[in-house]
Protein backbone atom coordinates (compact mmCIF):
# COMPACT_ATOMS: atom_id res chain seq x y z
CA UNK A 1 0.00 0.00 0.00
CA UNK A 2 1.81 2.66 -1.04
CA UNK A 3 1.30 7.03 -2.47
CA UNK A 4 0.95 7.36 -6.39
CA UNK A 5 4.55 7.44 -7.17
CA UNK A 6 5.61 5.99 -10.21
CA UNK A 7 9.28 5.71 -8.67
CA UNK A 8 8.39 3.87 -5.83
CA UNK A 9 6.35 1.04 -8.14
CA UNK A 10 9.12 0.79 -10.38
CA UNK A 11 11.75 -0.23 -7.60
CA UNK A 12 8.98 -2.48 -5.69
CA UNK A 13 8.66 -4.47 -9.12
CA UNK A 14 12.35 -4.50 -9.63
CA UNK A 15 12.89 -5.86 -6.07
CA UNK A 16 9.76 -8.40 -5.91
CA UNK A 17 9.16 -8.91 -9.83
CA UNK A 18 5.94 -7.80 -11.62
CA UNK A 19 3.80 -10.34 -9.50
CA UNK A 20 4.46 -8.06 -6.39
CA UNK A 21 0.75 -6.67 -5.64
CA UNK A 22 0.91 -3.07 -5.35
CA UNK A 23 -2.31 -1.17 -4.15
CA UNK A 24 -2.25 2.93 -4.06
CA UNK A 25 -3.70 4.47 -1.04
CA UNK A 26 -7.44 6.03 -1.62
CA UNK A 27 -6.68 8.71 0.69
CA UNK A 28 -3.75 10.04 -0.94
CA UNK A 29 -5.74 9.47 -4.36
CA UNK A 30 -8.68 11.74 -2.90
CA UNK A 31 -6.51 14.45 -2.10
CA UNK A 32 -4.45 14.73 -5.44
CA UNK A 33 -8.15 14.21 -7.12
CA UNK A 34 -9.57 17.05 -4.84
CA UNK A 35 -6.52 19.52 -5.87
CA UNK A 36 -6.81 18.25 -9.72
CA UNK A 37 -10.30 19.35 -9.36
CA UNK A 38 -10.10 22.49 -8.16
CA UNK A 39 -7.49 23.06 -11.03
CA UNK A 40 -9.07 21.12 -14.06
CA UNK A 41 -12.96 22.08 -13.68
CA UNK A 42 -13.58 25.47 -15.00
CA UNK A 43 -16.64 27.72 -16.31
CA UNK A 44 -16.02 28.36 -20.03
CA UNK A 45 -15.53 32.00 -20.81
CA UNK A 46 -19.08 33.00 -21.74
CA UNK A 47 -20.68 30.82 -18.29
CA UNK A 48 -20.96 33.47 -15.63
CA UNK A 49 -21.41 30.18 -13.06
CA UNK A 50 -21.30 31.95 -9.12
CA UNK A 51 -19.19 30.68 -6.73
CA UNK A 52 -21.08 27.93 -5.47
CA UNK A 53 -22.22 26.91 -8.49
CA UNK A 54 -19.10 26.34 -9.37
CA UNK A 55 -18.32 24.08 -6.32
CA UNK A 56 -21.05 22.17 -7.50
CA UNK A 57 -19.94 21.33 -10.54
CA UNK A 58 -16.72 20.28 -9.40
CA UNK A 59 -18.23 18.33 -6.81
CA UNK A 60 -20.48 16.22 -9.44
CA UNK A 61 -17.12 15.84 -10.98
CA UNK A 62 -15.67 14.43 -7.90
CA UNK A 63 -18.33 12.28 -6.76
CA UNK A 64 -18.11 10.66 -10.68
CA UNK A 65 -14.32 10.00 -10.28
CA UNK A 66 -15.48 8.13 -6.55
CA UNK A 67 -17.65 6.30 -8.40
CA UNK A 68 -15.12 4.81 -10.21
CA UNK A 69 -13.36 3.95 -7.35
CA UNK A 70 -15.69 2.55 -5.55
CA UNK A 71 -17.54 0.09 -8.51
CA UNK A 72 -17.49 -3.34 -7.27
CA UNK A 73 -17.51 -5.52 -10.48
CA UNK A 74 -15.50 -5.06 -13.79
CA UNK A 75 -18.69 -4.25 -15.41
CA UNK A 76 -19.77 -1.41 -12.88
CA UNK A 77 -16.13 0.14 -13.27
CA UNK A 78 -16.82 0.68 -16.71
CA UNK A 79 -20.17 1.82 -16.53
CA UNK A 80 -19.27 4.49 -13.99
CA UNK A 81 -16.19 5.92 -16.58
CA UNK A 82 -18.70 5.81 -19.15
CA UNK A 83 -20.90 7.70 -17.22
CA UNK A 84 -18.15 10.38 -16.04
CA UNK A 85 -16.84 11.16 -19.87
CA UNK A 86 -20.26 11.13 -20.90
CA UNK A 87 -21.17 13.94 -18.26
CA UNK A 88 -17.81 15.89 -18.79
CA UNK A 89 -18.76 15.91 -22.92
CA UNK A 90 -22.37 16.89 -22.13
CA UNK A 91 -21.53 19.71 -20.38
CA UNK A 92 -18.46 20.90 -22.44
CA UNK A 93 -20.17 24.32 -23.71
CA UNK A 94 -20.84 25.79 -20.59
CA UNK A 95 -17.49 23.82 -18.22
CA UNK A 96 -14.39 22.90 -19.23
CA UNK A 97 -13.11 19.16 -18.19
CA UNK A 98 -11.43 18.23 -20.69
CA UNK A 99 -8.13 18.14 -18.76
CA UNK A 100 -9.36 16.90 -15.99
CA UNK A 101 -10.62 13.78 -17.88
CA UNK A 102 -7.02 13.50 -19.99
CA UNK A 103 -5.78 13.62 -16.63
CA UNK A 104 -7.05 10.77 -15.51
CA UNK A 105 -7.27 8.50 -18.27
CA UNK A 106 -3.21 9.12 -18.56
CA UNK A 107 -2.66 8.85 -14.36
CA UNK A 108 -5.42 6.73 -13.11
CA UNK A 109 -6.58 4.09 -15.68
CA UNK A 110 -3.30 2.41 -17.10
CA UNK A 111 -3.16 1.89 -12.97
CA UNK A 112 -6.68 1.01 -12.17
CA UNK A 113 -5.86 -2.55 -11.13
CA UNK A 114 -3.98 -0.98 -8.28
CA UNK A 115 -6.92 1.31 -6.85
CA UNK A 116 -10.34 0.47 -7.92
CA UNK A 117 -12.50 -1.72 -5.59
CA UNK A 118 -13.26 -4.42 -8.61
CA UNK A 119 -9.12 -5.47 -9.26
CA UNK A 120 -8.78 -5.01 -5.10
CA UNK A 121 -9.55 -8.22 -3.82
CA UNK A 122 -8.07 -10.27 -0.59
CA UNK A 123 -6.99 -6.99 0.86
CA UNK A 124 -8.72 -7.34 4.53
CA UNK A 125 -10.34 -4.20 3.66
CA UNK A 126 -7.35 -1.80 3.85
CA UNK A 127 -7.70 0.76 1.36
CA UNK A 128 -5.29 3.49 2.67
CA UNK A 129 -1.51 3.16 4.45
CA UNK A 130 -2.45 5.25 7.48
CA UNK A 131 -1.60 1.73 9.62
CA UNK A 132 1.67 2.29 8.10
CA UNK A 133 1.82 6.16 9.04
CA UNK A 134 0.45 5.56 12.03
CA UNK A 135 3.44 2.84 13.16
CA UNK A 136 5.81 5.07 12.22
CA UNK A 137 4.84 7.89 14.29
CA UNK A 138 4.88 5.08 17.32
CA UNK A 139 8.67 3.70 15.88
CA UNK A 140 9.92 7.83 15.77
CA UNK A 141 7.80 8.84 19.16
CA UNK A 142 8.17 6.02 21.19
CA UNK A 143 11.25 3.78 19.92
CA UNK A 144 13.42 6.60 18.83
CA UNK A 145 12.47 9.79 19.77
CA UNK A 146 16.19 10.94 19.96
CA UNK A 147 17.65 9.12 17.42
CA UNK A 148 17.12 11.46 14.36
CA UNK A 149 20.74 10.97 12.71
CA UNK A 150 21.90 7.58 13.31
CA UNK A 151 23.62 5.00 10.93
CA UNK A 152 21.45 2.40 9.47
CA UNK A 153 22.56 -0.57 11.23
CA UNK A 154 21.51 1.41 14.58
CA UNK A 155 18.01 1.64 13.39
CA UNK A 156 18.60 -2.39 12.52
CA UNK A 157 19.58 -3.24 16.12
CA UNK A 158 16.95 -0.82 17.44
CA UNK A 159 14.23 -3.11 15.71
CA UNK A 160 15.57 -6.28 16.35
CA UNK A 161 16.01 -5.88 20.29
CA UNK A 162 12.79 -4.15 21.06
CA UNK A 163 10.19 -3.44 18.19
CA UNK A 164 10.02 -7.21 17.29
CA UNK A 165 9.96 -8.07 21.19
CA UNK A 166 6.83 -6.17 21.84
CA UNK A 167 5.28 -6.90 18.11
CA UNK A 168 5.73 -10.84 19.53
CA UNK A 169 4.56 -10.27 23.11
CA UNK A 170 1.37 -8.46 22.04
CA UNK A 171 0.63 -11.30 19.27
CA UNK A 172 0.82 -14.31 21.77
CA UNK A 173 -1.24 -11.99 24.24
CA UNK A 174 -3.79 -11.35 21.86
CA UNK A 175 -3.77 -14.98 20.47
CA UNK A 176 -4.28 -16.62 23.90
CA UNK A 177 -6.97 -14.44 25.74
CA UNK A 178 -4.67 -12.24 27.60
CA UNK A 179 -4.94 -8.80 25.63
CA UNK A 180 -8.46 -7.84 23.79
CA UNK A 181 -6.96 -7.27 19.78
CA UNK A 182 -7.62 -4.01 18.76
CA UNK A 183 -11.01 -4.20 15.79
CA UNK A 184 -10.77 -2.02 12.64
CA UNK A 185 -13.35 0.49 11.93
CA UNK A 186 -14.67 -2.21 9.77
CA UNK A 187 -14.90 -5.18 11.82
CA UNK A 188 -16.57 -2.74 14.27
CA UNK A 189 -19.10 -1.93 11.75
CA UNK A 190 -19.59 -6.10 11.28
CA UNK A 191 -19.54 -7.16 14.82
CA UNK A 192 -22.10 -4.24 15.53
CA UNK A 193 -24.38 -5.51 12.82
CA UNK A 194 -24.03 -9.44 14.04
CA UNK A 195 -24.79 -8.34 17.52
CA UNK A 196 -27.87 -6.10 16.87
CA UNK A 197 -29.84 -9.19 15.85
CA UNK A 198 -31.98 -10.37 18.70
CA UNK A 199 -31.17 -14.09 19.96
CA UNK A 200 -34.27 -15.86 18.77
CA UNK A 201 -33.49 -14.50 15.19
CA UNK A 202 -29.83 -15.19 15.92
CA UNK A 203 -30.47 -18.78 16.55
CA UNK A 204 -32.68 -18.52 13.04
CA UNK A 205 -30.29 -17.77 11.04
CA UNK A 206 -28.17 -20.56 12.04
CA UNK A 207 -29.28 -23.52 9.76
CA UNK A 208 -26.57 -26.38 10.95
CA UNK A 209 -23.96 -26.62 12.86
CA UNK A 210 -21.64 -29.42 12.15
CA UNK A 211 -18.13 -31.08 13.30
CA UNK A 212 -15.84 -29.13 10.61
CA UNK A 213 -18.36 -26.41 8.87
CA UNK A 214 -21.42 -24.07 10.10
CA UNK A 215 -24.72 -23.32 7.61
CA UNK A 216 -25.75 -19.66 7.92
CA UNK A 217 -28.42 -18.18 6.18
CA UNK A 218 -27.80 -14.67 4.89
CA UNK A 219 -28.59 -11.52 7.04
CA UNK A 220 -30.35 -9.86 3.64
CA UNK A 221 -31.80 -12.67 1.68
CA UNK A 222 -33.28 -15.82 3.39
CA UNK A 223 -33.37 -17.77 0.14
CA UNK A 224 -28.90 -17.47 0.83
CA UNK A 225 -26.81 -19.76 2.54
CA UNK A 226 -23.10 -19.43 3.23
CA UNK A 227 -20.82 -22.08 4.39
CA UNK A 228 -18.04 -21.60 7.31
CA UNK A 229 -15.09 -24.05 7.41
CA UNK A 230 -14.01 -24.40 11.16
CA UNK A 231 -10.94 -25.97 11.97
CA UNK A 232 -11.73 -28.68 14.85
CA UNK A 233 -8.97 -29.35 16.55
CA UNK A 234 -8.40 -25.87 17.70
CA UNK A 235 -12.06 -24.86 17.63
CA UNK A 236 -11.43 -21.48 14.87
CA UNK A 237 -13.34 -20.29 11.87
CA UNK A 238 -11.12 -20.16 8.85
CA UNK A 239 -13.06 -18.65 5.66
CA UNK A 240 -16.35 -17.85 4.70
CA UNK A 241 -18.24 -18.42 1.66
CA UNK A 242 -20.00 -14.94 1.70
CA UNK A 243 -18.82 -12.52 -0.94
CA UNK A 244 -17.08 -10.40 1.63
CA UNK A 245 -15.08 -12.40 3.19
CA UNK A 246 -13.97 -13.79 -0.31
CA UNK A 247 -13.21 -10.59 -1.50
CA UNK A 248 -11.40 -9.39 1.16
CA UNK A 249 -10.17 -12.03 3.67
CA UNK A 250 -11.65 -9.86 6.68
CA UNK A 251 -13.97 -11.19 9.09
CA UNK A 252 -17.57 -11.01 8.26
CA UNK A 253 -20.69 -10.58 9.89
CA UNK A 254 -21.43 -13.97 9.57
CA UNK A 255 -18.32 -15.03 12.09
CA UNK A 256 -19.19 -12.57 14.79
CA UNK A 257 -22.43 -14.49 14.63
CA UNK A 258 -21.31 -17.79 15.11
CA UNK A 259 -18.60 -16.43 17.51
CA UNK A 260 -21.22 -14.82 19.67
CA UNK A 261 -23.64 -18.08 19.61
CA UNK A 262 -21.39 -21.13 19.53
CA UNK A 263 -17.94 -19.42 20.80
CA UNK A 264 -16.29 -20.54 18.03
CA UNK A 265 -12.94 -18.26 17.67
CA UNK A 266 -12.41 -15.51 15.16
CA UNK A 267 -9.46 -16.15 12.98
CA UNK A 268 -7.36 -13.70 14.67
CA UNK A 269 -7.82 -16.43 18.14
CA UNK A 270 -6.12 -19.59 17.13
CA UNK A 271 -4.78 -20.66 19.96
CA UNK A 272 -3.39 -24.34 18.78
CA UNK A 273 -4.57 -26.87 20.97
CA UNK A 274 -3.33 -30.64 21.39
CA UNK A 275 -5.63 -33.19 19.86
CA UNK A 276 -8.25 -34.37 22.25
CA UNK A 277 -8.24 -31.29 24.03
CA UNK A 278 -10.07 -28.95 21.91
CA UNK A 279 -13.41 -26.98 23.80
CA UNK A 280 -16.37 -28.79 23.15
CA UNK A 281 -18.85 -27.40 20.47
CA UNK A 282 -23.17 -27.41 21.30
CA UNK A 283 -24.16 -29.90 17.66
CA UNK A 284 -27.61 -29.99 17.84
CA UNK A 285 -28.86 -33.89 18.68
CA UNK A 286 -31.26 -35.21 20.69
CA UNK A 287 -29.52 -35.55 23.44
CA UNK A 288 -27.61 -32.01 23.52
CA UNK A 289 -26.42 -31.31 27.24
CA UNK A 290 -27.09 -27.89 28.30
CA UNK A 291 -25.03 -24.60 26.60
CA UNK A 292 -23.52 -23.34 30.04
CA UNK A 293 -22.15 -27.01 31.07
CA UNK A 294 -20.52 -27.52 27.80
CA UNK A 295 -19.32 -23.56 27.22
CA UNK A 296 -17.89 -24.10 30.87
CA UNK A 297 -15.96 -27.31 30.08
CA UNK A 298 -14.50 -25.94 26.81
CA UNK A 299 -13.41 -23.14 28.45
CA UNK A 300 -11.97 -25.11 31.34
CA UNK A 301 -10.01 -27.65 29.03
CA UNK A 302 -8.69 -24.35 27.24
CA UNK A 303 -7.40 -23.45 30.40
CA UNK A 304 -5.98 -26.02 31.05
CA UNK A 305 -4.34 -26.75 28.09
CA UNK A 306 -2.90 -23.38 27.53
CA UNK A 307 -1.29 -23.79 31.50
CA UNK A 308 0.22 -26.79 30.33
CA UNK A 309 1.80 -25.03 27.42
CA UNK A 310 3.42 -22.44 29.80
CA UNK A 311 4.51 -24.81 32.31
CA UNK A 312 6.45 -26.61 29.24
CA UNK A 313 7.67 -23.27 28.39
CA UNK A 314 8.80 -22.17 31.92
CA UNK A 315 11.83 -24.37 32.08
CA UNK A 316 13.51 -22.04 29.08
CA UNK A 317 12.94 -19.03 30.98
CA UNK A 318 16.37 -18.30 32.86
CA UNK A 319 19.66 -16.80 32.11
CA UNK A 320 21.08 -18.87 29.64
CA UNK A 321 18.50 -18.17 27.27
CA UNK A 322 17.44 -14.39 28.17
CA UNK A 323 19.97 -11.71 28.16
CA UNK A 324 19.64 -8.01 30.43
CA UNK A 325 17.68 -6.51 27.66
CA UNK A 326 14.58 -9.00 28.11
CA UNK A 327 13.82 -7.96 31.76
CA UNK A 328 11.30 -5.70 30.51
CA UNK A 329 9.96 -8.43 28.23
CA UNK A 330 9.30 -10.88 30.95
CA UNK A 331 8.11 -8.45 33.39
CA UNK A 332 5.19 -7.47 31.29
CA UNK A 333 4.37 -11.74 30.56
CA UNK A 334 4.52 -11.09 34.85
CA UNK A 335 2.07 -8.84 34.89
CA UNK A 336 -0.33 -10.36 32.62
CA UNK A 337 0.12 -13.82 34.67
CA UNK A 338 -0.52 -11.88 38.04
CA UNK A 339 -3.94 -10.10 36.48
CA UNK A 340 -5.06 -13.49 35.44
CA UNK A 341 -4.46 -15.18 39.42
CA UNK A 342 -6.04 -12.11 41.05
CA UNK A 343 -8.87 -12.88 38.66
CA UNK A 344 -9.06 -16.30 39.86
CA UNK A 345 -8.62 -15.64 43.48
CA UNK A 346 -11.57 -13.23 43.27
CA UNK A 347 -14.06 -15.93 41.80
CA UNK A 348 -12.79 -18.43 44.62
CA UNK A 349 -13.64 -16.13 46.92
CA UNK A 350 -16.75 -15.24 45.88
CA UNK A 351 -17.33 -18.99 45.75
CA UNK A 352 -16.62 -19.50 49.38
CA UNK A 353 -18.75 -16.59 50.77
CA UNK A 354 -21.74 -18.65 49.40
CA UNK A 355 -20.64 -21.04 52.12
CA UNK A 356 -20.64 -23.97 49.61
CA UNK A 357 -23.83 -22.96 48.04
CA UNK A 358 -23.58 -23.11 44.01
CA UNK A 359 -23.98 -19.81 42.56
CA UNK A 360 -26.87 -18.75 40.30
CA UNK A 361 -26.20 -17.94 36.75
Amino acid sequence: MIDNSDTEIKAIKASYGDDAKIFLCHWHILRAWRKNVVYKVRPEAGNKANQDQVKEHRKVALDHMIAIMDARTVAEYNDSLRKFKTWAWNNREKWDSGELVTYFEEEYIPKKKTWCRAYRKENYRMDTNNYVESWHRCLKNVYIPTLKKERLDVLVYVLWTAVLGDLMTAHVCVSNGLQKRVWTQSEKARKKEADAIPEEEAEDLLLQVAVKRILVRSFTNPRTKYTIIVDDKSNVMERCSCPDYRNSKGICKHMFLVFRLEMINLPHQATRIDKGKAPARSVPSASTPNTREVELKGAIAKFHSIMQSINNHASRVNVRNYDETKARYINQVNQKLESVFSLLKEHDNANASLNGHQRRV
